[in-house]
């Protein structure tokens, strides 16, 4: 048995096999402090959805493990461990589980959208972000104090190690570092037969220095980090469209179909022929 609430604004499909742990700010007020409302952490699996057509609040989720879809300009891509989903006050807010594919998630829903959150263009992100396991941690932390001892000093204590994972994580990933220019251009340009020197090239940096910023700001080799953007655009095209394995390979710098395809497999664990064909957003 699913339950579904469904308002004006906003649909939300839970599902039988979801699970969540939430904290209000009504039970932990130092939450307040940080503008939040609500979180949680959940382990969503199918048919679990949740979309708004006008989000009233900002809105934050942090992939800690498995998958699931996000829109992001009318188009659903993929969150993965690793990744965070921000969503601004009065942006359109979409996420669901995929068939056959748990996804654990930490989510922050705010009264009072935070600085960082403030000053993000109205539509919403898809950022890197590697602190998903330990916020997740502290808001179970806080869930487990507020559900049974109920210490405000030690709710307190997890409530603002919540807020800092965010306010400082976020703001880090949010503008790409010192490196968001070139991957700004590289993302505009990914048929191009991008080498590390040309990276650098347009970077202005050394190929070295370029692979110590790189591995500093994303924890991956410049040529990882292309291979990522390149991997993120062709799943996009194969959910979206329905264009041929060899059109989309030559569309994110892949020559040899093959070539893109076994590295394709080797990143999301399908092969592009098959991965999310029949399942296109309305």
């Amino acid at each position: 048995m699913k339950h579904m609430t469904h308002s004006r604004k906003e649909i939300h499909i839970l599902g039988s096999k979801t699970q969540e742990k939430i904290v209000r700010s009504e039970q932990c007020p130092k939450l307040s402090h940080f503008g939040i409302a609500l979180l949680g952490v959940s382990r969503a699996e199918s048919p679990y959805s949740m979309s708004t057509s006008i989000n009233p609040r900002g809105f934050a989720l942090a992939c800690i493990g498995g998958q699931g879809h996000v829109l992001l300009n009318d188009r659903w891509e993929i969150c993965r461990a690793g990744e965070a989903y921000l969503c601004p006050k009065g942006s359109p807010r979409a996420y669901r589980a995929l068939p056959g594919h748990p996804w654990d998630f930490v989510w922050t829903i705010y009264a009072e959208p935070p600085r960082w959150l403030q000053k993000l263009p109205t539509d919403c992100h898809l950022i890197c972000y590697n602190q998903a396991l330990p916020l997740s941690s502290a808001v179970d932390g806080l869930y487990r104090e507020v559900n049974g001892h109920n210490e405000q000093i030690f709710a307190t204590q997890w409530a603002s190690l919540i807020g800092s994972y965010w306010n400082a994580t976020t703001e880090r990933g949010k503008t790409g570092g010192r490196l968001h220019f070139l991957w700004e251009k590289v993302d505009g340009y990914l048929a191009y037969p991008w080498t590390l020197n040309e990276l650098a090239r347009v970077a202005g940096v050394s190929s070295e220095h370029l692979r110590r910023i790189c591995l500093s700001e994303t924890g991956r080799s410049p040529m990882k980090h292309l291979t990522l953007l390149r991997m993120r655009r062709a799943e996009t095209l194969l959910l979206n469209q329905r264009l041929k394995v060899s059109a989309v390979a030559e569309s994110v710098g892949y020559s040899n179909p093959f070539a893109f395809s076994t590295a394709y497999k080797k990143w999301s664990g399908s092969s592009p022929s098959h991965h999310w064909q029949d399942d296109h957003p309305s």
